[in-house]
Formats: structure tokens, sequence, C-alpha cells
């Protein structure tokens, strides 16, 4: 099953056509990308500051609560 909503016509169209042509050449990347969401968990900064954010949204639920 191919999801082509969110494409274009003509990306959609092309997607469509190579999935219906069962071409064993045509294959999708498989790269690993250097994604800035992975990088931050690797710092210590961010780690501090995903901390800070959640004892945050913690009192504010409390007070919320009461």
């Amino acid at each position: 099953m191919l999801v082509s909503e969110s494409f274009d016509q003509v990306t959609a169209g092309k997607l469509v056509d190579a999935v219906r042509d069962g071409n064993p050449v045509v294959r999708a990347d498989n790269q690993r990308h250097d994604e800035l969401a992975l990088r931050l968990y690797d710092l210590p900064e961010f780690s501090a500051f995903q901390s800070q954010i959640g004892e945050r949204v913690r009192r504010e639920l409390e007070t919320a609560a009461k």
C-alpha cells in the first residue's frame, strides 16, 4: 500500500507507477540522516533543558489540579 495524498500529482503519479511496475531496481535510499533531534540528545545542555520543561509542566499540572 502506498499513501500519496501529500505529494503533488506529478510525484504521486511517479510513485504509483514505480510501485505498479514492480521494478526491483527501483529502491528507496536507506541512508542515515544526521538529524538535529538525534544530535540534541547527545548534549548535556539539552538534557537539562528537557528536565526543566518537564518540571515546569509537572508544576503547572499540579496547580491546575488544585
